[in-house]
């Protein structure tokens, strides 16, 4: 019982502490305390927040106490007079020795964390206070109390403080990180190597003995929080391969304020996902081609139900998730010839099974699906790479009103969704490759950022695009034009206007930017400037026009 009570006050004493240390700030867009686990590291502030431990505010001693309290109570009320057993089991993932062969209906895991967070060298912040307030004091040291097997470890006949987590905890972490491993590998080129063998080695192990502990119909639940091809062909490799399991559903859920600091100023299509697994009964195999037709006819049906609850990012990564659902019900997947990915997505190891289905099935199917429901749902024409980029990009930022613009790896997977190369895309003037103060690639998406005649022609120079001799190579670049001169021309001007690109452009060009411009009139914000010039497109086209959004998220939902 004194441990118990001890722990929990030690929990509220860690609340405090983390929005009460120098590496604290304050949160300008809440005027709140930001706490010291802010950010995915702890960074030095020049000048950091205090507070008063017994005060009534956020972090405080007294708040984060009141916190644990109404936990406490919660949790009473809810297994107070069931029938129901609640154990807590402080046990490895991937051995799970500690439950005596016993089975479950429902599993539901936060990691694996592939590269996302160091979790084990960051909560050292929090195990320097737990060693000294969970245990004794003899002789000026530390002597075992509560908790003594994680916070002490047996030298010899004593028993010594375990110094600091990360150097007895870190190597069985289910993440990659190859700086654990400088001392066991001396050549830094094979480091890498080493750290994502070990890193591979423990998720496969991990999805094994998880999945020996569901009962048949049970429900493997694991969140999941990237979209990447490196981090999803280790995801399916431990979950679809290693352990006969098969996907039926994954969900984008919101667990960061956008206002949060890692996420400000930024879109990344890293998001946190619910992936669903059920035990694969097994037997099928088919040729790569096949099931992707497959993938590709459900994230087109999918996405109709999807649109109805999702728009922008997220509609992407559930539709996503429908194309997984396809390709994981299936024992073995066969490619007739093999294909250096290497020059597409930089990796540790290049060519395996799982990178193939993530980059030649799921993203090009959920790309591509998505895009067909909306060519239905707007009665549109889309079929080039070109157009299918720019929506999907103009889609990810659907409600946000800064400069469009992606890391290199998230570029890579819209460039896969529309079936090409981010290179490709920027020779085509889809968008413009820069580098950021850190060195690093960035991609823009070259689009109007304004409505006024004069910076939209300093927008079509720079594409190099000349409204007078018109030349244009894809269906974007017919695009701009036309919202060039419906912002510069009468009604029966544009349409003769039209009538000249006829016979100077491909007909299928001119099909398809309109078709593009019926899919962004209904997806665009109201305030972006592309939307108001295509909405004149279309009033010029006799095109009956979106109606405005003027329901709000709570209105929508009430409605059921």
């Amino acid at each position: 019982y004194a441990e118990a009570v001890t722990t929990y006050l030690a929990i509220a004493l860690l609340k405090h502490v983390n929005y009460n240390s120098i590496a604290t700030s304050t949160e300008p867009t809440q005027k709140f305390i930001r706490e010291t686990l802010a950010f995915r590291g702890i960074a030095m502030t020049w000048n950091w927040v205090e507070e008063y431990p017994v005060s009534d505010v956020l972090g405080s001693f007294t708040r984060s106490l009141k916190s644990v309290i109404d936990g406490l109570s919660y949790l009473v009320s809810a297994v107070s007079g069931s029938s129901s057993k609640v154990r807590v089991v402080l046990d490895d993932a991937t051995v799970v020795s500690k439950l005596d062969g016993e089975r479950f209906n429902v599993i539901v895991t936060d990691p694996p964390y592939y590269d996302d967070v160091p979790y084990t060298e960051l909560s050292d912040f929090y195990f320097v206070w737990l060693k000294r307030v969970l245990s004794d004091v003899g002789g000026g040291v530390l002597k075992p109390r509560f908790h003594r097997d994680v916070l002490f470890k047996r030298v010899g006949a004593l028993e010594a403080p375990i110094s600091t987590q990360w150097e007895l905890f870190a190597k069985r972490e289910i993440s990659y990180n190859a700086y654990r491993f400088l001392d066991e590998v001396s050549d830094r080129n094979k480091l890498e190597v080493y750290a994502y063998k070990r890193y591979r080695e423990l998720l496969g192990n991990a999805f094994r003995s998880i999945a020996s502990r569901l009962n048949n119909d049970s429900v493997l639940v694991t969140y999941y929080n990237h979209t990447s091809p490196d981090a999803w062909k280790d995801l399916l490799w431990a979950g679809w391969r290693e352990s006969s399991l098969m996907i039926t559903a994954i969900w984008p859920l919101l667990t960061e304020s956008p206002q949060a600091v890692t996420r400000r100023g930024k879109l990344r299509l890293d998001t946190s996902l619910i992936v669903v697994w059920r035990k694969r009964r097994g037997g099928e195999e088919a040729f790569a081609n096949e099931v992707f037709q497959k993938a590709l006819e459900e994230a087109r049906e999918g996405a109709a139900r999807i649109w109805r609850y999702h728009r922008g990012l997220d509609a992407f990564i559930a539709v996503m998730g429908h194309a997984y659902s396809v390709v994981t019900r299936y024992d073995r997947i066969i490619f007739p010839e093999k294909r250096d990915w290497s020059k597409l997505v930089p990796e540790k190891e290049h060519g395996d099974l799982e990178k193939r289905i993530v980059t030649e099935i799921v993203y090009p199917a959920a790309g591509r699906g998505l895009i067909e429901f909306l060519s239905k749902e707007y009665n549109a024409y889309i079929r080039s790479s070109e157009a299918i980029v720019y929506i999907l990009f103009k889609l990810m930022y659907a409600g946000v009103a800064t400069e469009k613009k992606l890391g290199v790896s998230d570029m890579v997977i819209l460039s896969l969704a529309a079936g090409s190369t981010h290179e490709s895309f920027k020779a085509k003037k889809i968008v413009e490759e820069k580098r950021r103060s850190s060195g690093e690639k960035e991609y823009i998406l070259l689009e109007p950022r304004s409505a006024k005649p004069r910076e939209f022609e300093a927008f079509l120079r720079r594409k190099n695009l000349d409204p007078l001799l018109p030349r244009a190579t894809t269906s974007i670049d017919v695009l701009h034009l036309l919202e060039y001169y419906a912002l510069t021309l009468s009604r029966d001007a544009f349409r003769d206007k039209l009538g000249e690109l006829r016979n100077r452009i491909r007909q299928d060009l001119i099909d398809e930017a309109i078709g593009v411009a019926k899919i962004l009139a209904h997806v665009l914000d109201e305030k972006e400037p592309e939307r108001q010039v295509i909405i004149k497109i279309l009033e010029y086209l006799d095109i009956n026009k979106p109606p405005p959004k003027t329901e709000t998220l709570d209105s929508f939902f009430a409605k059921g």
